[in-house]
């Protein structure tokens, strides 16, 4: 092992029992992880096949590999180092026909979704989400809201089982006279799906009194939405077709309903590391529960999972995951052992501390809080401290850039850019980052970039047509088709390679006014 510090030493070589690491940013969890499996192969504990490794990104999951490929001999080729969709897969590869799954399926993108939905449109029989006009207009909010249900580990027959208790409770809570506690009696008799129950305030009205008429179109849109899902579902599957929430799902119910399967990956994965934890959603954690045989804590690959969090650091929490799955673990595994990192190799004391105490505004929504919660059931040795302390002895500069308005900001940011990299000669533009908090947000940025020419990369997962590139490809296009189309060819004349100025453009543009001619004949 090399240049571990104490925390991470304990972290790498701690096994028997469940580890839960909560690692704050810039600790070295990833050393940490790779450093574990080099050290379990090195000591004889399990060989390279014998360790799973899951993470959330291809990208973390090829360094992880990369890194751990370093550390161990030559020959060591077979490792488990994926991401949760790889490993599942890999997995409905190899026994998919077990459930009746194709094993040549293929695996949809968003936009395949969408087309999917579209071309089969007329088997959804939508009545209450039935758009007026553009017939697509609701298909991403429902496959938004499959994929949601999927991520809580909910399938279609669940769901039209939830809705159906729904519709049968219905009549029963009419006859009831619309009282609230006969809607409580009669609510409780619907079976809940994955611990989600519905909220009798929706069938209440403004003056808390029960509606007939929102209860009813509530039952028959929950009903329209359970039998979309359904359909949609069958739809994927007519065409050999999976979307990635399909992944996690088929895995859990390859490994619930066939138990001999399930019980030749619980043998092979002696030791279970998930990077990321706080980023796992219901069916990634279900996933995990399975494979270390959580239902027997006692077994041996249950004593031998590591999972590596922080709260402070999840960016999934709109698809639901969040500091609940630490907390979950906890329970899930209550002689599981403690490990904080706090030893930053990437910031000074001064950015951290400013940092923690921003981030202290999200109490009580804080693993840390809550665990510190416990009172005198908790030792006050064992309270959880997540304050980071930097090893680099620098200090940072901290400075608030405030403008009158949008643009005044947007204007004073490239201003103070261009100024460092005047200061600093060695700077290069890859030394410099803006960081929004969404895509949107971003384009006030990239507009001010190309006006004062400086060269940028825009960094998204969305928003692929809005970029300048893509715009100029798409009015070339459109002038191919159309050259009469002044917009497009508007566009087409600021690309820097024909060097027309702004002022000979705005002069093309007052004589095509004038004379009434589109810009093409100008």
């Amino acid at each position: 092992m090399y240049n571990l510090n104490e925390q991470q030493k304990q972290a790498v070589e701690r096994t028997g029992s469940p580890l839960l690491i909560i690692a704050g940013a810039g600790t070295g969890k990833t050393t940490v992880i790779t450093q574990k499996i080099g050290w379990l192969v090195e000591q004889g504990l399990a060989k390279a096949d014998e360790i799973l490794a899951l993470t959330f990104t291809e990208k973390a999951a090829g360094e992880m590999a990369e890194r751990a490929d370093m550390l161990l001999p030559y020959g060591y080729f077979d490792l488990w180092i994926m991401t949760f969709h790889s490993f599942a897969e890999k997995i409905l590869q190899q026994h998919g026909l077990d459930i009746g799954l194709p094993t040549n399926f293929k695996i949809l993108n968003e936009f395949q979704q969408w087309a999917l939905v579209k071309k089969n449109l007329d088997k959804f029989d939508l009545d209450y989400y039935r758009p007026l006009g553009n017939p697509t207009k609701f298909i991403s909010a429902l496959l938004q809201h499959f994929s949601r249900a999927k991520d809580e580990d909910i399938h279609p027959a669940q769901y039209l089982e939830y809705a159906a208790d729904l519709k049968q409770n219905l009549d029963t809570m009419l006859s009831g006279g619309g009282k609230r506690k006969n809607i409580k009696a009669q609510m409780s008799n619907v079976k809940s799906i994955s611990n989600i129950q519905y909220p009798i305030s929706n069938f209440i009205d403004a003056d808390g009194e029960f509606d007939k008429v929102i209860a009813e179109q509530e039952v028959l849109r929950i009903n329209e939405v359970a039998n979309a899902y359904h359909v949609y579902q069958q739809v994927l599957l007519d065409n050999s077709a999976l979307d990635f929430g399909d992944l996690i799902n088929y895995t859990l119910r390859l490994f619930r309903e066939r138990p001999l399967i399930l019980a030749k990956f619980q043998k092979q994965f002696k030791y279970v590391l998930v990077d990321e934890f706080q980023d796992t959603n219901w069916a990634q954690y279900e996933l995990i529960k399975l494979l270390t045989g959580c239902q027997d804590v006692s077994a041996k690959n249950g004593a031998n999972l590591t999972v590596v969090g922080d709260d402070d650091q999840s960016i999934f929490r709109f698809r639901g995951a969040s500091m609940s799955n630490i907390l979950q673990f906890k329970r899930d595994y209550p002689q599981a052992q403690e490990i904080v990192l706090t030893q930053n190799y990437r910031s000074t004391q001064n950015i951290l501390n400013t940092a923690y105490e921003f981030i202290k505004l999200n109490n009580p929504n804080r693993l840390e809080y809550q665990l510190n919660q416990d009172g005198e059931e908790r030792d006050a040795n064992k309270k959880v401290d997540k304050r980071l302390q930097a090893q680099a002895k620098d200090a940072g500069v901290i400075e608030v850039i405030q403008g009158k308005n949008l643009p005044d900001e947007v204007n004073k940011v490239i201003a103070k850019i261009a100024e460092l990299k005047i200061k600093d000669k060695e700077a290069s533009w890859n030394d410099f980052a803006i960081l929004v908090r969404a895509n949107a947000s971003a384009k006030e940025f990239t507009s001010a970039l190309e006006i004062a020419g400086l060269p940028h990369v825009f960094l998204a997962s969305r928003g692929l047509y809005s970029r300048p590139v893509i715009m100029d490809l798409i009015a070339y296009l459109n002038l191919l088709d159309n050259y009469h189309e002044s917009t497009a060819m508007y566009r087409v004349l600021n690309i820097p390679v024909f060097k027309f100025s702004h002022e000979e453009i705005i002069s093309f543009l007052n004589l095509a006014r004038k004379k009434a001619w589109s810009l093409y004949e100008t």
